[in-house]
Protein backbone atom coordinates (compact mmCIF):
# COMPACT_ATOMS: atom_id res chain seq x y z
CA UNK A 1 0.00 0.00 0.00
CA UNK A 2 0.82 3.82 -0.46
CA UNK A 3 3.06 4.15 2.29
CA UNK A 4 4.10 0.82 3.48
CA UNK A 5 6.45 -1.52 3.80
CA UNK A 6 6.38 -2.34 -0.30
CA UNK A 7 5.44 1.64 -1.17
CA UNK A 8 8.74 1.46 -3.61
CA UNK A 9 7.48 -1.04 -5.93
CA UNK A 10 4.16 0.53 -6.32
CA UNK A 11 2.95 1.21 -10.03
CA UNK A 12 2.29 4.79 -10.53
CA UNK A 13 0.63 6.39 -13.61
CA UNK A 14 2.58 9.55 -15.33
CA UNK A 15 0.38 11.87 -13.17
CA UNK A 16 1.59 10.08 -9.63
CA UNK A 17 -1.14 8.45 -8.89
CA UNK A 18 -0.96 4.82 -7.26
CA UNK A 19 -2.48 1.88 -9.68
CA UNK A 20 -5.17 -0.27 -7.79
CA UNK A 21 -7.04 -2.71 -9.03
CA UNK A 22 -10.60 -3.37 -7.35
CA UNK A 23 -11.17 -6.86 -8.54
CA UNK A 24 -10.58 -10.00 -6.68
CA UNK A 25 -10.83 -7.92 -3.26
CA UNK A 26 -8.39 -5.03 -4.32
CA UNK A 27 -4.74 -4.78 -4.58
CA UNK A 28 -1.66 -2.11 -5.27
CA UNK A 29 -0.20 -2.74 -8.67
CA UNK A 30 3.71 -3.36 -8.27
CA UNK A 31 5.65 -1.88 -11.43
CA UNK A 32 7.76 -4.72 -12.58
CA UNK A 33 10.66 -2.29 -13.28
CA UNK A 34 10.91 -0.99 -9.69
CA UNK A 35 14.16 -2.49 -8.00
CA UNK A 36 11.99 -2.96 -5.04
CA UNK A 37 9.67 -5.60 -7.06
CA UNK A 38 11.93 -8.63 -6.73
CA UNK A 39 12.34 -8.01 -2.81
CA UNK A 40 8.64 -7.61 -2.70
CA UNK A 41 7.58 -10.68 -4.90
CA UNK A 42 10.20 -12.92 -2.55
CA UNK A 43 7.92 -11.56 0.40
CA UNK A 44 4.56 -13.37 -1.19
CA UNK A 45 7.15 -16.18 -2.05
CA UNK A 46 8.18 -16.87 1.18
CA UNK A 47 4.70 -16.48 2.70
CA UNK A 48 3.36 -19.29 0.13
CA UNK A 49 6.44 -21.50 1.02
CA UNK A 50 6.08 -21.31 4.74
CA UNK A 51 2.10 -21.84 4.34
CA UNK A 52 2.88 -25.31 2.36
CA UNK A 53 5.13 -26.66 4.48
CA UNK A 54 8.62 -24.24 4.42
CA UNK A 55 8.68 -25.65 0.23
CA UNK A 56 9.92 -28.94 1.07
CA UNK A 57 6.53 -30.26 -0.47
CA UNK A 58 6.07 -28.05 -3.56
CA UNK A 59 8.13 -28.77 -7.09
CA UNK A 60 7.04 -25.32 -8.13
CA UNK A 61 5.14 -21.87 -7.88
CA UNK A 62 2.24 -20.74 -9.92
CA UNK A 63 1.47 -17.35 -10.84
CA UNK A 64 -1.73 -16.10 -11.30
CA UNK A 65 -3.14 -13.26 -13.98
CA UNK A 66 0.50 -12.38 -15.19
CA UNK A 67 0.77 -9.47 -17.06
CA UNK A 68 -3.55 -8.76 -16.70
CA UNK A 69 -3.66 -5.18 -17.18
CA UNK A 70 -7.05 -5.37 -18.74
CA UNK A 71 -9.11 -2.13 -17.19
CA UNK A 72 -6.14 -0.79 -15.29
CA UNK A 73 -4.40 2.43 -16.20
CA UNK A 74 -0.79 1.49 -17.57
CA UNK A 75 2.42 2.49 -15.33
CA UNK A 76 3.49 5.40 -16.77
CA UNK A 77 6.01 5.20 -20.05
CA UNK A 78 4.74 1.74 -20.39
CA UNK A 79 5.90 -0.49 -23.08
CA UNK A 80 4.87 -3.83 -23.71
CA UNK A 81 8.67 -5.13 -24.44
CA UNK A 82 10.12 -3.33 -21.19
CA UNK A 83 7.32 -4.52 -19.27
CA UNK A 84 7.55 -8.40 -20.25
CA UNK A 85 11.61 -8.25 -19.70
CA UNK A 86 11.02 -6.84 -16.22
CA UNK A 87 8.28 -9.06 -15.22
CA UNK A 88 10.58 -11.93 -16.63
CA UNK A 89 13.10 -10.69 -14.32
CA UNK A 90 11.34 -10.47 -11.20
CA UNK A 91 10.22 -13.87 -11.99
CA UNK A 92 13.60 -15.08 -12.64
CA UNK A 93 14.11 -13.72 -9.29
CA UNK A 94 11.83 -16.38 -7.04
CA UNK A 95 14.48 -19.41 -8.90
CA UNK A 96 12.18 -21.70 -8.37
CA UNK A 97 10.14 -23.20 -11.34
CA UNK A 98 7.41 -21.37 -12.01
CA UNK A 99 4.18 -21.90 -14.32
CA UNK A 100 2.84 -18.58 -15.62
CA UNK A 101 -1.17 -17.59 -16.19
CA UNK A 102 -0.60 -15.08 -18.67
CA UNK A 103 -1.46 -16.90 -22.51
CA UNK A 104 -5.62 -15.05 -22.26
CA UNK A 105 -4.37 -11.56 -20.20
CA UNK A 106 -4.16 -10.04 -23.63
CA UNK A 107 -2.98 -10.60 -26.78
CA UNK A 108 -2.34 -14.61 -26.44
CA UNK A 109 0.50 -14.59 -28.92
CA UNK A 110 1.80 -11.46 -27.16
CA UNK A 111 1.47 -12.58 -24.03
CA UNK A 112 4.16 -15.33 -24.99
CA UNK A 113 6.97 -12.73 -23.55
CA UNK A 114 6.21 -13.68 -19.89
CA UNK A 115 7.31 -17.36 -20.62
CA UNK A 116 10.49 -16.02 -21.14
CA UNK A 117 12.41 -16.50 -18.05
CA UNK A 118 14.59 -19.25 -17.51
CA UNK A 119 12.57 -20.77 -14.41
CA UNK A 120 9.23 -20.51 -15.95
CA UNK A 121 8.31 -24.14 -17.48
CA UNK A 122 5.10 -23.30 -18.73
CA UNK A 123 2.10 -20.91 -19.14
CA UNK A 124 -1.62 -21.35 -18.81
CA UNK A 125 -4.23 -20.38 -21.39
CA UNK A 126 -7.36 -20.11 -18.62
CA UNK A 127 -10.86 -19.52 -20.56
CA UNK A 128 -9.31 -20.45 -23.75
CA UNK A 129 -11.22 -22.68 -26.29
CA UNK A 130 -13.77 -22.92 -24.21
CA UNK A 131 -15.12 -21.35 -20.79
CA UNK A 132 -18.39 -20.87 -18.22
CA UNK A 133 -20.08 -18.59 -19.31
CA UNK A 134 -22.20 -17.10 -16.08
CA UNK A 135 -24.45 -14.32 -18.12
CA UNK A 136 -26.18 -17.12 -20.59
CA UNK A 137 -25.84 -19.94 -17.79
CA UNK A 138 -23.78 -22.34 -20.58
CA UNK A 139 -20.65 -23.18 -21.60
CA UNK A 140 -19.22 -21.18 -24.80
CA UNK A 141 -17.06 -22.41 -27.41
CA UNK A 142 -13.90 -19.91 -28.44
CA UNK A 143 -14.27 -19.08 -32.54
CA UNK A 144 -13.13 -16.92 -34.80
CA UNK A 145 -9.61 -14.72 -34.33
CA UNK A 146 -9.99 -15.28 -30.38
CA UNK A 147 -9.47 -19.47 -31.62
CA UNK A 148 -6.78 -18.52 -33.56
CA UNK A 149 -4.90 -16.54 -31.45
CA UNK A 150 -5.19 -19.13 -28.66
CA UNK A 151 -3.79 -21.85 -31.26
CA UNK A 152 -0.90 -20.19 -32.17
CA UNK A 153 -0.12 -19.29 -28.03
CA UNK A 154 0.02 -23.42 -27.59
CA UNK A 155 2.44 -23.44 -30.78
CA UNK A 156 4.86 -20.81 -29.74
CA UNK A 157 4.63 -21.97 -26.32
CA UNK A 158 5.22 -25.46 -27.28
CA UNK A 159 8.27 -23.89 -30.03
CA UNK A 160 9.82 -22.51 -26.89
CA UNK A 161 10.07 -26.11 -25.18
CA UNK A 162 7.77 -24.30 -22.37
CA UNK A 163 4.49 -26.20 -21.51
CA UNK A 164 1.10 -25.23 -23.19
CA UNK A 165 -1.51 -25.83 -20.12
CA UNK A 166 -5.15 -25.27 -21.87
CA UNK A 167 -7.53 -24.74 -19.03
CA UNK A 168 -10.39 -24.66 -21.01
CA UNK A 169 -13.22 -23.60 -17.64
CA UNK A 170 -16.01 -25.22 -19.68
CA UNK A 171 -17.89 -25.76 -16.07
CA UNK A 172 -21.27 -27.48 -16.58
CA UNK A 173 -23.01 -30.53 -17.43
CA UNK A 174 -20.35 -32.33 -19.64
CA UNK A 175 -23.10 -35.02 -20.66
CA UNK A 176 -25.19 -32.16 -22.32
CA UNK A 177 -22.12 -31.00 -23.82
CA UNK A 178 -20.45 -34.42 -26.01
CA UNK A 179 -20.03 -31.50 -29.28
CA UNK A 180 -18.65 -28.83 -27.44
CA UNK A 181 -16.08 -31.38 -25.64
CA UNK A 182 -15.18 -32.92 -28.87
CA UNK A 183 -14.30 -28.76 -29.98
CA UNK A 184 -12.31 -28.70 -27.19
CA UNK A 185 -10.62 -31.78 -27.62
CA UNK A 186 -9.76 -31.72 -30.83
CA UNK A 187 -9.03 -27.92 -30.81
CA UNK A 188 -5.74 -29.18 -28.14
CA UNK A 189 -4.95 -32.04 -30.14
CA UNK A 190 -4.86 -30.06 -33.29
CA UNK A 191 -1.81 -27.68 -32.12
CA UNK A 192 -0.46 -29.99 -28.98
CA UNK A 193 3.03 -31.69 -28.66
CA UNK A 194 3.50 -35.17 -26.13
CA UNK A 195 6.23 -33.56 -24.26
CA UNK A 196 5.11 -29.90 -23.85
CA UNK A 197 1.23 -29.87 -23.83
CA UNK A 198 -1.42 -30.39 -20.78
CA UNK A 199 -5.42 -30.03 -20.95
CA UNK A 200 -7.99 -28.90 -18.15
CA UNK A 201 -11.15 -28.64 -17.81
CA UNK A 202 -14.03 -27.71 -15.11
CA UNK A 203 -17.20 -29.97 -15.85
CA UNK A 204 -19.30 -30.33 -13.07
CA UNK A 205 -19.30 -34.47 -12.43
CA UNK A 206 -21.27 -36.52 -9.41
CA UNK A 207 -17.88 -37.86 -8.19
CA UNK A 208 -16.33 -34.35 -8.66
CA UNK A 209 -13.52 -35.62 -10.86
CA UNK A 210 -13.63 -33.57 -14.00
CA UNK A 211 -11.32 -36.11 -16.48
CA UNK A 212 -12.92 -36.96 -19.41
CA UNK A 213 -12.77 -40.42 -21.63
CA UNK A 214 -11.49 -38.99 -24.41
CA UNK A 215 -8.65 -38.11 -23.16
CA UNK A 216 -7.16 -41.05 -22.91
CA UNK A 217 -7.18 -40.53 -26.76
CA UNK A 218 -3.10 -40.13 -27.41
CA UNK A 219 -2.09 -39.67 -31.24
CA UNK A 220 1.55 -39.88 -32.29
CA UNK A 221 3.71 -39.50 -35.25
CA UNK A 222 1.92 -36.58 -36.48
CA UNK A 223 2.03 -36.10 -40.34
CA UNK A 224 2.89 -32.64 -39.73
CA UNK A 225 3.53 -30.09 -37.60
CA UNK A 226 2.91 -26.41 -38.32
CA UNK A 227 4.65 -22.82 -37.04
CA UNK A 228 1.21 -21.38 -37.99
CA UNK A 229 -2.47 -22.51 -36.86
CA UNK A 230 -3.17 -21.46 -40.99
CA UNK A 231 -0.46 -24.47 -41.91
CA UNK A 232 -3.93 -26.79 -40.89
CA UNK A 233 -6.57 -24.93 -42.81
CA UNK A 234 -8.02 -26.99 -45.61
CA UNK A 235 -10.30 -26.59 -48.22
CA UNK A 236 -13.36 -26.37 -46.67
CA UNK A 237 -12.76 -24.14 -44.27
CA UNK A 238 -11.72 -26.91 -41.88
CA UNK A 239 -8.64 -27.58 -39.92
CA UNK A 240 -7.02 -30.77 -39.53
CA UNK A 241 -4.05 -32.72 -38.34
CA UNK A 242 -3.47 -36.17 -39.24
CA UNK A 243 -1.60 -38.74 -36.92
CA UNK A 244 0.16 -41.67 -38.00
CA UNK A 245 -0.39 -43.89 -34.72
CA UNK A 246 -3.44 -43.25 -32.48
CA UNK A 247 -3.78 -44.58 -28.95
CA UNK A 248 -6.58 -45.40 -26.56
CA UNK A 249 -5.19 -45.91 -22.92
CA UNK A 250 -2.04 -47.68 -24.08
CA UNK A 251 -3.79 -49.27 -27.27
CA UNK A 252 -3.14 -48.48 -30.70
CA UNK A 253 -6.14 -47.85 -32.72
CA UNK A 254 -4.46 -46.69 -36.37
CA UNK A 255 -4.31 -43.86 -37.69
CA UNK A 256 -6.61 -40.73 -37.23
CA UNK A 257 -7.12 -37.20 -37.62
CA UNK A 258 -8.51 -34.28 -35.44
CA UNK A 259 -10.90 -31.51 -37.38
CA UNK A 260 -12.06 -28.33 -36.06
CA UNK A 261 -14.22 -25.66 -37.51
CA UNK A 262 -13.98 -22.40 -35.36
CA UNK A 263 -16.26 -20.61 -38.15
CA UNK A 264 -19.83 -19.33 -37.88
CA UNK A 265 -21.50 -22.31 -40.10
CA UNK A 266 -21.01 -25.49 -41.15
CA UNK A 267 -17.95 -26.38 -42.93
CA UNK A 268 -16.83 -29.63 -45.16
CA UNK A 269 -14.42 -32.04 -43.73
CA UNK A 270 -11.76 -32.38 -46.72
CA UNK A 271 -10.93 -35.92 -46.93
CA UNK A 272 -12.60 -39.30 -47.19
CA UNK A 273 -10.38 -41.64 -45.83
CA UNK A 274 -11.27 -41.95 -42.48
CA UNK A 275 -14.77 -44.15 -42.10
CA UNK A 276 -15.52 -43.65 -38.41
CA UNK A 277 -15.70 -40.72 -36.08
CA UNK A 278 -15.57 -40.56 -32.09
CA UNK A 279 -18.48 -40.31 -30.27
CA UNK A 280 -18.65 -39.63 -26.81
CA UNK A 281 -21.56 -40.56 -24.06
CA UNK A 282 -21.83 -39.40 -20.19
CA UNK A 283 -20.19 -37.96 -17.78
CA UNK A 284 -15.99 -38.48 -16.33
CA UNK A 285 -14.23 -41.64 -16.29
CA UNK A 286 -15.36 -42.61 -12.99
CA UNK A 287 -19.31 -41.61 -13.69
CA UNK A 288 -19.47 -44.30 -16.45
CA UNK A 289 -18.17 -41.69 -19.48
CA UNK A 290 -17.66 -43.82 -22.49
CA UNK A 291 -15.88 -42.81 -26.18
CA UNK A 292 -16.65 -44.86 -29.02
CA UNK A 293 -14.97 -45.39 -32.28
CA UNK A 294 -17.29 -46.82 -34.49
CA UNK A 295 -19.19 -43.66 -35.36
CA UNK A 296 -20.31 -42.87 -38.57
CA UNK A 297 -18.20 -41.03 -41.30
CA UNK A 298 -18.59 -37.57 -41.24
CA UNK A 299 -18.19 -35.52 -43.80
CA UNK A 300 -18.92 -31.73 -42.03
CA UNK A 301 -18.75 -29.63 -38.98
CA UNK A 302 -21.39 -27.46 -38.04
CA UNK A 303 -19.98 -24.20 -36.24
CA UNK A 304 -18.01 -24.47 -33.44
CA UNK A 305 -17.96 -28.01 -33.89
CA UNK A 306 -14.88 -30.62 -33.71
CA UNK A 307 -14.63 -33.84 -34.73
CA UNK A 308 -11.73 -36.86 -34.33
CA UNK A 309 -11.87 -39.53 -37.34
CA UNK A 310 -10.62 -43.17 -37.43
CA UNK A 311 -10.11 -45.99 -40.03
Amino acid sequence: KPGGAHAAAEARTCSGAVIKDSTYGGGYEADARSSAAPGHAAVLANYRKSEYGNGTTMDAYFTDDTGAMGGLPLPCNFSMATYQAYTNKVTQSLVRPTFVNTLHAGDPVTQTGYLNATNVIGGMCELCIAYNNKTLGRDVAETGSQWIGQENAAIVTVAKRKIFWLYARAAYNPAYETPLRKFMYASFLLTYSPQYSMYQDAFKTPSGFPVMPETGIVPMQPLTTASSVTGYLRSGGTYMREFGACYYLGVLKGKCAVVVNPGASTARIATTAYAHSVVLSGYDVLDGGTVSFTGARVTSVPAAGGAILFP
